[in-house]
């Protein structure tokens, strides 16, 4: 028997999802100190729910996907290894100003921005290749071995180079590479800007270089040690780890450029919002996933997967295609709290997996969201993970008494209410930013729910936004793991080729896309990816000349570019700027800046089993009713409940009801309908 499995480590759990090709099965566990073992407890879960042991289940394994978050936590905790850079003499301080603006310009208060390391870390080289690609002042070697040698009595883990207009002519950072690796020896990566982001713009190539250097240290170790227990296991084949661009890659691909680890987990919900719009004929989706940290927002017009190169994560650049998800810090841990004026705020602070919500039991003391769910009655304290873990409700009660309630001067469920409101108000926002803020009508889209504390607030977000359709999996808490097994094999390569469309070679532009394009076939190839599952896109970077910013436009795929080729490349730049920003410069010339190439390698899909329809009437799944607060009436009334894994399609359930499944609990408001469709998943008709 041949399984698929994914694993997607979240901030507060880790999420594993199984396929037989028959059935789904999946397991959500708490992430642990050491994360490999949270993922081999969710494993053994996988294997004993396929009737198996844990070797049987990985000595069988087709295909394994692992989405981790150490990179992107690294990143957001701002805790860097000691890494040194190599820059251009005179431009030590590229990181410091950045590109000249504050992120808010008209904040006095505003904080000094991440430089990621100290200034006695810039070691400054004397060199100097010009926008031309000519090397104007040769390459001091013994700058680079002192430079190297101070940074190794510094005791830095990880190097960086950056040196100016080196996408252009890279001879100076190459050996300079070379010389570093010599002086530090193997224990120490170097790693250099051409391999990392090769594009103009000094600022962005040189952060992310950084952070991919500083990155590289724990991710390989973390995944060096991974792969070797999981093969100790019984794992045969390679372990293929999610990038940000929605696609995966091996291990060894991604320990020389670590940088699309980065924001890489939730790219696997806009991969489920592909699925899942596809299993239900969605042609618009909007994907939501609420974790216990962060909430994710990402919006899907025509099933396709937005990809952006200016992602930010805070303030910072990781800019390399990334899908285009919106994250905030809000979820089922977060904390509530009172600012400075007495407000009630919820997150961005979470409380994390330990010691987690106050209702725990793990010593927290800090009311969350998740507190308020469980005094207002959504969440059955001993039902939460399949009943693994109990809950502790008056636990929670005190924390929201003595920090919010009493404090406000609110009684209890008052204050819980408020909690819930507040965050309500806040996600609804994110889904707005990522919509009607850039002109998008939600209304005709289906939203796809994810996460363990996604299902609780889905009819409310669908209504705030006009949305009539919710789709929410039979196991929501794993929609990103779900995503993940059905990730391609995804590589991006981008070289820089900068002239006007008038003056553009031909011969040497074919070439150049000839080149990549063998590039990446040779890496699919060595990924075990056949000819006929290989799919090859180009592009190209366009922008009018003077312009800052560019058009990434689509380039035919021929052996030897034309002129006639070369007018479609133009003609669709105008086309997209105009689509873009409302307007096009006939006759001004168009610029050409980088070239890029996508590789894709196309994994056998893994299809859902249709489910024996059974009758509407759900009382088969019926539970005991429990009082639950109703926010429209202000007050606890009775409220079915219902046991989501023994609900079948076809079933029907009026609101208000509550549906529990191993992963999450679902609310079913007043006036709204869910129905079983035919795979398990849950339909729920808003009635806007």
């Amino acid at each position: 028997m041949a399984y698929v499995a994914a694993i997607d480590i979240g901030g507060t759990h880790t999420d594993c999802v199984a396929s037989d090709g028959r059935a789904v099965q999946s397991a959500k566990v708490p992430t642990t100190e050491d994360p490999t073992d949270g993922v081999i407890h969710g494993l053994e879960m996988l294997a004993g729910k396929f009737g198996t042991d844990l070797a049987a289940l990985l000595g069988d394994c087709d295909r394994f996907v692992y989405g981790s978050t150490t990179a992107t936590n690294i990143f957001v905790q701002r805790r860097l290894p000691k890494t040194g850079l190599l820059c251009t003499h005179g431009h030590r301080d590229i990181l410091w100003f950045r590109e000249g603006n504050k992120p808010d310009r008209w904040n006095l208060r505003t904080p000094p921005p991440w430089s990621l390391l100290d200034r006695h870390l810039r070691r400054p080289i004397r060199e100097r290749i010009d926008q031309t690609g000519a090397a104007i002042v040769l390459l001091e070697e013994e700058d680079v071995r002192e430079a190297a040698r101070t940074l190794r009595g510094e005791g830095v883990e990880a190097v960086a180079i950056a040196f100016l207009w080196s996408f252009i002519n890279p001879a100076h950072e190459r050996r300079a590479q070379d010389i570093a690796r010599e002086e530090l020896g193997d224990g120490v990566p170097v790693l250099a800007s051409v391999d990392i982001l090769p594009v103009i713009r000094e600022w962005e190539r040189t952060f992310c270089t950084v952070l991919s250097a500083g990155i590289m240290v724990e991710t390989r170790a973390h995944l060096e040690s991974f792969r070797a227990r999981m093969s100790e296991l019984g794992l045969k084949g390679e372990p293929l780890v999610m990038q940000c661009n929605g696609g995966h890659a091996t291990i060894d691909a991604i320990l020389r450029n670590p940088l699309p680890l980065v924001a890489s987990g939730p790219a696997g919900g806009a991969l489920a919002g592909v699925y899942y719009g596809e299993l239900t004929d969605s042609t618009d989706v909007m994907t939501i996933d609420t974790g216990g940290t962060s909430f994710d927002v990402c919006v899907l017009p025509g099933r396709s997967i937005p990809i952006t190169r200016a992602k930010r994560l805070d303030t910072e650049p990781i800019s390399i295609p990334s899908v285009d998800v919106h994250t905030i810090g809000a979820g089922g841990g977060s904390i509530a709290w009172l600012d400075a004026g007495g407000a009630l705020r919820v997150g961005p602070q979470s409380a994390g997996a330990n010691p987690g919500p106050a209702c725990y039991g793990r010593g927290g003391a800090e009311p969350t969201l998740t507190d308020a769910f469980v005094h207002l009655g959504y969440i059955n304290p001993d039902y939460f993970l399949g009943g693994r873990t109990a809950l502790q409700p008056a636990l929670a009660d005190r924390a929201i008494t003595e920090k919010i309630a009493e404090p406000l001067g609110l009684d209890l469920t008052g204050a819980a209410a408020r909690i819930v409101e507040i965050m309500n108000s806040r996600l609804a926002g994110a889904m707005r930013l990522l919509s009607v803020e850039r002109g998008i009508d939600p209304r005709p889209y289906t939203l796809l729910v994810g996460g363990g504390a996604g299902p609780l607030q889905a009819g409310t977000l669908a209504s705030r936004l006009g949305i009539s359709r919710v789709i929410v999996p039979r196991w929501p808490g794993v929609l990103c793991a779900s995503g993940l097994m059905r990730a391609d094999v995804t590589h991006n390569l981008v070289r820089s080729f900068n002239t006007t469309a008038e003056a553009a070679d031909l011969g040497r532009l074919s070439a150049l896309y000839d080149k990549m394009e063998r590039a990446l076939t040779r890496t699919l190839e060595e990924e075990g990816i056949a000819p006929e599952d290989m799919t090859l896109r180009r592009f190209i970077d366009a922008r009018y000349s003077g312009q800052v910013y560019e058009i990434e436009t689509p380039v035919p795929s021929a052996e030897t570019l034309t002129a006639d080729h070369l007018k479609t490349i133009v003609a669709a730049f105008e086309d997209a700027h105009e689509v873009l920003y409302h307007y096009r410069m006939e006759g001004y010339p168009a610029e050409f800046v980088s070239c890029r190439v996508e590789a894709v390698g196309r994994v056998e899909a893994v299809t859902p089993e249709e489910l024996p329809a059974a009758g509407p009437d759900p009382s088969a799944a019926a539970k005991a009713t429990r009082r639950a607060y109703l926010p429209d009436e202000g007050c606890f009334a009775p409220v079915g409940t219902f046991d989501g894994e023994r609900l079948e399609p076809g079933n029907r359930i009026a609101g208000t009801a509550i549906v529990e499944t191993e992963g999450s609990t679902l609310v079913v408001w007043k006036d709204q309908r869910l129905t079983v469709n035919r795979y398990g998943d849950f339909e729920i008709d808003i009635g806007v």
